[in-house]
């Protein structure tokens, strides 16, 4: 008994990579995009902390490198047990 092959009309297994290939084609086409809000860019254009805190501690040096740093010792007496208290 012989069974021959079935005659497999409709099927193309070259159309099944063509419609894979158009799919990464397509997804290929489409781009990212990123959108920044005005506030953003208004927020970005400020200094930083880390420029802020510099600068305050480039103060501190000079003064004290001047001998015109002076401590508030009412205000680090309270600073102190305000820490011992937590």
């Amino acid at each position: 008994m012989k069974i021959q092959k079935l005659h497999l009309y409709g099927v193309n297994p070259y159309r099944a990579q063509d419609t894979k290939s158009d799919l990464i084609r397509n997804r290929q086409a489409v781009n990212d995009r990123l959108e920044i809000s005005h506030t953003a860019k208004h927020l970005s254009g400020k200094t930083s902390f880390e420029e802020v805190r510099q600068q305050k501690v480039e103060n501190l040096k000079n003064q004290v490198q001047d001998g015109s740093y002076e401590v508030d010792t009412r205000e680090l007496a309270v600073n102190l047990l305000n820490q011992y208290r937590r």
